[in-house]
């Protein structure tokens, strides 16, 4: 039969647990721990399930006052057993798998995600006895509970702090109080490098990330990370074996007992903790399981220190990459802002004329018959005005191209200026421009063309030592009175305007009117 373990050196321990009888089927049934009593709530159920583990209470809580534990914790409880194979076999035909191990150490999680070390080592006093202790069964049950009671404070710095430097520094302190040491360092491995990451009693900020080879040369490090086994070296001075052990600094350290822990975390061996102490032979084999148990939470902590790196890498490069993205997609908005700016001058330049500025023809053709449309189907009039430079090749002929752009420059000006922002001017072609003037009745259409007419025979234009002047010619048809398609529009307006140059010219005729006749 498998022994009843013992539990850890305090008088209880109370665990948070989820269901009773699960927890019961873990502690009781499988490792064997005993009930001793049970406490029920108002409603009669139990609410509370103790333990008698060699002595010491485990107290199972469905509530537990203040922060106590709570599911899937990190909190360790430790328990001593006297076969450790046993209970691995125990535990293999339960199901319940085995999540960490040393060579004495099994770890597993009860129901509740609470996790238990079954050790087959018995915790030591740590001070050296010389036997004359009258009272060897305190001391002996005083240290283990200290020691047990550091490891839970190693522990809880876990979850205490994101800072591996803060962590370390908690666990070499709890440490120190259970296995004396004079200097001791946490390294971890790297490639095929060892980096200092943590230690006491000496210059850390001078040390921290400092690294050295870490498999090369005939070194007790080397059969640490090789093997994962403790190694104890009574005198560093001599007699150990280790043909480049210790260097030069540290043989003059005053330094004379060494002990170096491999620090595992599952199957992978992460680094090392070394102690050093001034006394030789100080450090024996119940030092080292000790020194193993909080080696533990070492890697453990090397490896969260790990996480939180590659996390705040990950979020990092999350982040540069976010940026670039948005600059990529800011540059991008600007260049299609540009390439649709583009494309409106472009718009813009195939429907205007690039002399005036004005509409082209082909912006007419298109758009005439679509206020037509309009026109037709909301029921308002629509007037188009045909305009003619009267003598334009004389005056081309008499002072250049030039003096002829200057000109028809100048009507333009004059009919973006005096007409309405729906109505429409275009250069028809050559001298010859048409203006849309959507909602304006016959009547309306001719005063402001007669407006038009008066002011650019007004209008001089200086060029050279000369002023230009000329006069204009319109034709006006509208619709509906006259035509009902744009064709038929521009048409009448082309024969009245040819009726007014034929009578004289400077002057407008309107379509269907008795100037408008053929000779």
């Amino acid at each position: 039969m498998t022994p009843v373990p013992s539990i850890g050196p305090v008088h209880h321990i109370a665990l948070r647990v989820a269901d009773l009888e699960r927890s019961l089927a873990f502690y009781r049934d499988l490792l064997g721990v005993p009930e001793w009593k049970r406490l029920a709530g108002d409603d009669g159920a139990p609410r509370s399930v103790w333990l008698n583990a060699s002595g010491v209470v485990l107290m199972l809580e469905k509530s537990l006052r203040g922060p106590g534990p709570t599911e899937g914790s990190g909190h360790v409880l430790a328990l001593a057993v006297a076969d450790l194979q046993a209970f691995e076999n125990r535990l293999a035909a339960a199901g319940v798998a085995v999540e960490d191990r040393t060579a004495h150490t099994l770890y597993v999680r009860d129901p509740d995600g609470h996790r238990v070390g079954l050790s087959s080592f018995r915790f030591e006093p740590a001070l050296r006895g010389t036997g004359s202790d009258p009272f060897p069964g305190l001391v002996g049950e005083r240290a283990g509970r200290e020691q047990a009671l550091a490891l839970m404070a190693a522990t809880q710095a876990l979850t205490a702090s994101l800072s591996l430097r803060q962590v370390l520094d908690t666990i070499l302190r709890e440490l120190q109080g259970v296995v004396p040491y004079d200097s001791a360092s946490v390294q971890e491995l790297r490639g095929e490098r060892m980096v200092i990451v943590g230690g006491a009693g000496f210059d850390l900020d001078g040390m921290i990330g400092r690294g050295f080879d870490a498999v090369k040369g005939d070194l007790p490090n080397r059969d640490v990370l090789e093997k994962r086994i403790p190694v104890i070296v009574d005198d560093i001075l001599g007699g150990h074996g280790y043909s480049q052990f210790p260097s030069a600094d540290h043989a003059g350290s005053g330094v004379r007992s060494w002990l170096g822990v491999p620090l595992l975390f599952g199957s992978e061996c992460m680094g090392m903790l070394t102690l050093d102490k001034r006394e030789v032979g100080f450090y024996d084999r119940g030092h080292a399981e000790v020194v193993s148990s909080f080696a533990a939470q070492a890697a453990i902590a090397i490896e969260n220190a790990r996480l939180y790196e590659q996390t705040q890498h990950e979020l990092l490069e999350r982040k540069r990459a976010e940026e670039e993205l948005r600059g990529a997609n800011a540059r991008l908005q600007g260049q299609l802002a540009e390439i649709e700016e583009l494309q409106a001058m472009l718009r813009e330049q195939a429907i205007r004329d690039s002399l005036t500025g004005l509409f082209n023809r082909r912006y007419l053709t298109e758009t005439l018959e679509r206020e037509l449309a309009r026109a037709s189907r909301e029921g308002f009039p629509l007037s188009v005005v045909m305009i003619d430079v009267d003598h334009f090749k004389a005056l081309n002929d008499a002072f250049g191209h030039r003096a002829g752009d200057l000109m028809l420059l100048a009507l333009g000006n004059l009919l973006s200026a005096q007409t309405r922002h729906g109505d429409i001017a275009c250069r028809y072609g050559g001298e010859e421009f048409v203006v849309v003037l959507p909602g304006a009745p016959l009547e309306k259409a001719r005063a402001r063309a007669e407006v038009w007419r008066a002011a650019f025979q007004e209008m001089r234009v200086p060029y050279e030592k000369a002023e230009l002047k000329a006069t204009l010619s319109l034709g006006l048809a509208a619709f509906p009175l006259y035509g009902t398609s744009g064709d038929d529009l521009l048409r009448l307006a082309d024969k009245a305007l040819y009726a007014a140059k034929r009578h004289g010219r400077n002057r407008l005729v309107v379509s269907g009117s008795e100037d408008d006749t053929e000779e």
